[in-house]
This record gives C-alpha cells, sequence and structure tokens, in this order.
C-alpha cells in the first residue's frame, strides 16, 4: 500500500474541451512538476522542489516519480530534494538549501544522472546511492520489481513476531475455541 509523499496533490487542467489530470508537486518557483501515465510537463516556471522534514539526512533524486517510492522507504526521516530536471542542480547549488553533513543521492542509471552528480560533488560530500538499484534506469523501476517486496517482508516479519509474542504469553489475551474431534470443513 503506498503512503501518500507529502507535497503531492491532484492537477486537474483543462484545455479548449478537453480535461487532463496529474499528480503535481510544487516547486520553489510556485510551479508544478506534473506527471500523469502519457505526458511529463511543468506548469509555470520549472525549479527543483524541497521537502524539509527537519532532518539531517537530505535524499537527491530527478523527479517527482522516484520521489514518491523513495517516500515508500524513508517517510519523513529525511529532507527531499526533487530537481524535476537535472538541469536545475546549480538552483539548488546556488541557493545553498543543503545540510553538508549527510546527502544522499538516488539520480537515474543514465549520462545526465552521472553528469548531475559529478556537478553536485563538486561542492558536496555526497553518497551516491545508485548501486542500490544498479540493474534498474531508476529508484521507482527498482521500487516496482523488488523494493516493495522487501517492504511488504518486513511488515510480514513484525506481524509475526507480535503474533508469536502473544502466543507465547502465559495468560493470551485470545483464547481459541477447541475444535470438535469429528469436525470437516466442506469444499
Amino acid at each position: 500500500m503506498y503512503k501518500r509523499a507529502p507535497g503531492i496533490v491532484e492537477i486537474v487542467e483543462k484545455i479548449k474541451d478537453k480535461t487532463y489530470y496529474y499528480i503535481g508537486l510544487e516547486n520553489r518557483s510556485r510551479g508544478y512538476a506534473c506527471r500523469n501515465k502519457y505526458i511529463k510537463k511543468n506548469i509555470g516556471a520549472n525549479n527543483y522542489s524541497y521537502i524539509d522534514n527537519k532532518q539531517t539526512r537530505t535524499i537527491i533524486t530527478e523527479g517527482i516519480i522516484d520521489y514518491i517510492s523513495l517516500y515508500q522507504k524513508h517517510l519523513n526521516t529525511v529532507n527531499y530534494v526533487i530537481l524535476n530536471s537535472v538541469n536545475n542542480i546549480n538552483k539548488v547549488i546556488n541557493d545553498k538549501i543543503l545540510d553538508k553533513k549527510d546527502i544522499l543521492i538516488y539520480l537515474d542509471n543514465d549520462n545526465a544522472g552521472n553528469k548531475c552528480l559529478n556537478k553536485i560533488n563538486e561542492y558536496y560530500d555526497i553518497r551516491d546511492r545508485r548501486w542500490e538499484y544498479s540493474k534498474y534506469k531508476d529508484y521507482n523501476e527498482y521500487y516496482k520489481n523488488e523494493g516493495y517486496k522487501e517492504e511488504e517482508e518486513k511488515i510480514n516479519k513484525k506481524y509475526k513476531k507480535e503474533a508469536e509474542k502473544l502466543l507465547n504469553e502465559k495468560e493470551p489475551k485470545l483464547k481459541l475455541k477447541q475444535k470438535e474431534k469429528n469436525y470437516s470443513p466442506t469444499m
């Protein structure tokens, strides 16, 4: 189950007689990065988006979809910089919004991602996390194929431990009724 990432809104745009629906994320220029299954676009000025969760660790990623997938793993335990285009990396550097301590990079595994990584590495000590999804184009592709399974396994382990704890208590809170000996379920 996806958790709604902060800042994500639904945008409805009417052009002539057609209506378009997007998920959107407001950027630093009060424009919006918009995405749906078919279209990637900006409404208003293009800039990066910043989600400040008052944390010391910051994740930098390229786009809104990767942000949503990363949020499923990290929730509000980190700040997020969503570039909305690798061309916005200079704006991030010039605005000096990054704490120099703990910066995790989750860019795409392509030439544009490499160039952006090299640029930010000139100004900050960073930790490139692309090894986590090196077989995939980006973090979202990894998450769709493997990442959600890890989250599901963590949840199942947590509930299994809780159930085992209840069963091992001296006086369990729930008492199960004994089944009759000659009971057989119908198929």
